[in-house]
Formats: structure tokens, sequence, C-alpha cells
């Protein structure tokens, strides 16, 4: 919903056929390249939303399944990324 994070002006969604997995670096050069921008947090409760999604969606890449359920391995082991 619009209301859900303040650069949000109208409804959205979430696309999971186009997540994928970047390391840091990789985010830091599209940030400095100006093909990603930084914007505020959002709030936990929509962040478990999204963080659902990845599982559940159909639309989510394998690849992308298999690392996040490694990090939420890792996350509930303790592991530090």
């Amino acid at each position: 919903m619009a209301q859900d994070h303040n650069f949000l002006d109208a409804d959205s969604y979430v696309d999971y056929a186009f997540a994928d997995v970047k390391s840091a670096d990789d985010i830091d050069r599209d940030i400095n390249n100006d093909r990603a921008k930084l914007k505020d947090p959002i709030p936990p409760d929509l962040l478990e939303i999204i963080r659902a999604g990845v599982l559940s969606s159909p639309h989510t890449k394998k690849r992308v399944k298999a690392w996040y359920q490694e990090y939420l391995l890792d996350t509930a082991l303790g592991n530090a990324r």
C-alpha cells in the first residue's frame, strides 16, 4: 500500500521474478554509479511480508530461494554474513 513507506505514492507490489542476489560491493557500485538510490528503511512489519514472499512466490528464482534459505539457516545458527 502507498502508506506503507514514505517514498511510495501509489499501491505497489514486489515482483519476485526480478529478485536477485548481489554482493555489498555490487550494491555500493550501483549506488555510486546512480543505478540505485538509498531510501529510508521500511517498517519491520512490511519487511516481514516481503521476506515471506521470497520463499512463497512461485516467481522467485530457485537460486534466490536457495540463497535465502541458507541465509536464514546461517542467521538461526548465529553465523554472521
